[in-house]
């Protein structure tokens, strides 16, 4: 307020640490500002924030997003089990976005350092998009940072987790295809991965990237040359 402006009175709790819950400010000019206190208003009310009263149910959006798409609902009602409701597969944008982020950071990790084997795979396995994402590039590169580390873990003997990341390059390569990678590139990726564990290591998994090759190939039968 300013000198020129109409003078109030306002009214307040003068020990505010005896109304904990209760406004400080509950009345301005003898009209009160909120009948029945906080509770008688949402836990929050906007744009962004919303809640059904004080149950504990809270609705998300985010800037931009369509009216017609679902909200983020963090649902505390239960205490003991508090439940979060995604709303990805109506708004994907947002986790398309960070995808997108997730990648670009991974490649300019790559570029920086190209004997870094851990780095890119490490940025790139920071996030787990769900399958409502089409990203086929982040894919496809999480399938060859995933090759890279395997071929240089049989080099230093420290073969103990080289099963289950050549399934992760194997899952990697059928998902980039299935979402449009150019098939050739990730029949010759998924070829390069089942030599690479062939000779050193293991059959059996080299076996599982060669077919893995193959059915991409009968799946998506390649248009280019």
């Amino acid at each position: 307020m300013t000198p020129e402006d109409t003078p109030r009175r306002f009214a307040f709790w003068n020990r505010p640490e005896q109304f904990k819950r209760t406004p400080r400010i509950y009345a301005v000019d003898d009209v009160p500002l909120i009948l029945g206190g906080f509770t008688a208003l949402p836990l929050v009310s906007g744009p962004y924030l919303a809640a059904d009263g004080h149950t504990g149910r809270i609705l998300v959006r985010g800037p931009g997003q369509p009216a017609t798409s679902d909200p983020l609902v963090l649902d505390y009602r239960v205490v003991a089990g508090p439940v979060v409701v995604d709303n990805t597969a109506s708004w994907p944008q947002p986790v398309a976005d960070r995808v997108a982020a997730v990648l670009a950071l991974a490649l300019r990790v790559a570029a920086a350092d190209p004997n870094d084997v851990r780095g890119p795979l490490r940025v790139l396995s920071s996030i787990h998009p769900p399958e409502e994402i089409v990203n086929p590039t982040y894919w496809y590169n999480r399938g060859v940072y995933t090759r890279r580390l395997i071929g240089y873990l049989i080099a230093k003997e420290d073969t103990g987790k080289v099963g289950d990341l050549t399934a992760d390059a194997i899952s990697c390569g059928r998902t980039a295809a299935d979402q449009g990678q150019s098939v050739l590139d990730v029949a010759n990726e998924l070829d390069y991965l089942g030599t690479a564990v062939l000779s050193p290591f293991s059959v059996e998994l080299a076996a599982d990237a060669e077919q893995a090759a193959v059915d991409v190939l009968r799946a998506h039968p390649p248009t280019d040359s």
